[in-house]
């Protein structure tokens, strides 16, 4: 069983990971402006910051703005998806486009 929720919650930390980078990459992509270069370089803030302090400082937010939110799977996947989105695991998300057109565009 705890097998099951820990994966359920990873899966779930990954999916909020990937919305919360969506606009971002989206922003970063289509608009280069100087906005979107400070976003982008925003969300790369968090590798700065130990995993210990990102935990501590939602315990401090789910107590103090949002208290029904203390200890709740909402808080825990939201930090899963904030740590994964900082991670070294995140930098294997590159961006690149991959044609898949059975080889066409292969020079021979």
């Amino acid at each position: 069983e705890s097998t099951a929720s820990t994966l359920g919650l990873g899966v779930a930390g990954a999916a909020v990971a990937v919305i919360l980078a969506l606009p971002l990459a989206a922003l970063a992509a289509r608009h280069r402006s100087t906005v979107g270069a400070l976003l982008e370089s925003v969300a790369y803030l968090g590798h700065v910051v130990p995993g210990v302090v990102v935990g501590l400082s939602l315990v401090v937010f789910t107590l103090t703005i949002a208290p029904a939110l203390y200890q709740t799977v909402f808080a825990l996947v939201f930090a899963y998806g904030v740590l994964f989105l900082v991670s070294e695991e995140a930098s294997f998300v590159t961006g690149h486009a991959l044609v898949i057109d059975g080889g066409q565009t292969i020079d021979a």
